[in-house]
């Protein structure tokens, strides 16, 4: 069964919007074309932030001719105290069953708690309002 999943896309330029992505529920698999397209990638890496929150980045962010950081990827990266590299390129945020390893749409209440924490707060604002936001539509 095929249906979508929603999170938010984080640019480097700190613009953040609410997404979805084609999701194949009996392979508990979310399309990873959509991903690249969303983050302008050819790969990515999934980043376990927190139990519940994933971050999926262009695995190859720093190798490309000149990677941009992500300062909002990066402090949610190192906020979580799981990820001590910096960030660079476009990242989603989506949500995780950590027990079956399934992307799942983000849980936005889980991810503004978690945004309580300093240096977040910054965030908080810009955060609220993509989670209240429409899904962008993909192409």
């Amino acid at each position: 069964m095929n249906t979508t999943i929603t999170g938010l896309r984080v640019t480097t330029d700190g613009d953040v919007s609410r997404i979805a992505i084609p999701y194949d529920a009996e392979r508990g698999i979310a399309s990873l074309e959509t991903m690249y397209e969303l983050i302008d990638c050819r790969t990515v890496e999934c980043v376990t932030l927190w139990d519940s929150i994933d971050m999926w980045a262009d695995e190859e962010g720093l190798l490309t001719g000149s990677p941009v950081l992500n300062p909002l990827a990066t402090t949610f990266a190192s906020v979580s105290s799981r990820y001590f590299r910096p960030i660079f390129g476009n990242v989603l945020l989506l949500g995780s069953n950590e027990t079956t390893g399934d992307t799942l749409s983000l849980d936005m209440d889980a991810l503004l708690n978690y945004c309580q924490l300093a240096p977040l707060s910054d965030w908080l604002p810009e955060l609220e309002h993509a989670a209240r936001a429409e899904t962008v539509p993909t192409t």
